[in-house]
């Protein structure tokens, strides 16, 4: 993913002062629902293979609830961002 930096979007803790025209984003604390997060080509390819993986937790019978659903979560998160 990339940061396509817009200080008025930004969800991140900003380094500097207000009003210093060098703003830059705290990439520390860079959030996933943040609307200045670019994904390209390569990002959703690897977002697929993820996806993909964690849904063999989910083909396994054997995995317990708990994990099924975190599983579950995980995959739904990542077909998100892979269909917007």
């Amino acid at each position: 993913m990339t940061c396509v930096f817009d200080q008025t979007k930004a969800l991140c803790q900003i380094r500097s002062a207000e009003g210093d025209p060098r703003v830059t984003p705290d990439q520390d604390d860079c959030r996933r629902d943040c609307h200045n997060i670019a994904y390209t080509d390569r990002d959703i390819d690897h977002l697929r293979v993820q996806a993909a993986g964690i849904g063999e937790i989910l083909d396994n019978s054997l995995a317990p609830s708990p994990r099924h659903q975190r599983a579950r979560a995980e995959v739904e998160r990542l077909q998100q961002i892979i269909n917007n």
